[in-house]
């Protein structure tokens, strides 16, 4: 859970969006989001791999 946590609050702090005085710094801040939202994807597919296994082991265990 500790994983988690610390991916969270580094999440938090790759939010901070510039000023955007061009179109090269608002493209820059969608390709950002975008990599954001696919680390994001990445997270929440390794925690439901996670949990899945878990749960295979207790089941499988009892």
């Amino acid at each position: 859970m500790i994983f988690f946590s610390n991916k969270e609050e580094e999440c938090k702090n790759r939010l901070q969006v510039p000023d955007l005085d061009s179109i090269e710094d608002a493209t820059q801040v969608t390709v950002d989001l975008l990599q954001f939202h696919n680390q994001l994807v990445l997270l929440l597919q390794y925690y439901e791999l996670n949990f899945d296994g878990i749960h295979f082991r207790l089941v499988r265990n009892s």
